[in-house]
């Protein structure tokens, strides 16, 4: 039957229907066995945002390598939005394998020209991985200046703080610490903010 086979299903999407493809999304998903979950992919070469969108939602919730290796091809979107949305999504735990990617594109100058909003949101799913090698990428963005004034490299740092304060490791603490003891007012501030919070989350409630 076309209804148990997702690649008959995937095949009745279309950009120009997006309420036929919201109801193949729910098939998709409802599948036993996730076995509709693979077809998701098909999705990220979609232009409808509200679309994309859902699917981005529905992988969040799945939490599987699957899942977030679809949500991994939506960090190139168009949309910075999506990305952003998409990078929020992510499960950490899941990604082991591709960290070291991320770290890298993280630490390129293409990286540098999207917003501080996207910075933090890769920057605190790198926290979330609570690795040794996400840990030491953060802790340099995180206390390195610039010899002239520079709105990218602050954002940067700014975004690094972002990601300790998600790790939320001791490490990551003494890493914001040390970060604030580098030059920057604003830099410490928000090191300050960040401490602030951890420590609030750690209280006895």
């Amino acid at each position: 039957m076309a209804g148990d086979d997702p690649q008959l299903i995937i095949n009745l999407a279309n950009d120009a229907r997006p309420a036929l493809s919201m109801r193949i999304i729910a098939m998709l998903v409802r599948m036993p066995g996730r076995r509709g979950v693979p077809s998701l992919l098909h999705f990220v070469m979609f232009k409808n945002r509200d679309v994309k969108l859902e699917v981005i939602h529905v992988l969040g919730d799945m939490r599987s390598e699957m899942s977030n290796r679809i949500l991994m091809g939506f960090l190139n979107d168009p949309d910075e939005d999506l990305r952003i949305q998409a990078a929020m999504k992510l499960d950490p735990s899941e990604e082991k394998s591709r960290i070291e990617h991320i770290i890298q594109e993280a630490g390129g100058a293409p990286f540098r020209k999207k917003s501080l909003k996207e910075k933090q949101a890769i920057l605190a799913f790198l926290g979330r991985t609570r690795t040794a090698d996400a840990l030491a990428f953060l802790a340099a963005a995180a206390g390195r200046t610039s010899l002239w004034p520079s709105a990218r490299n602050m954002e940067m740092r700014l975004a690094a703080v972002h990601g300790l304060e998600a790790m939320a490791t001791p490490e990551a603490v003494g890493a914001l610490e040390e970060a604030a003891r580098r030059r920057g007012r604003t830099v410490r501030q928000a090191v300050e903010e960040a401490l602030t919070r951890l420590r609030a989350s750690e209280a006895p409630k």
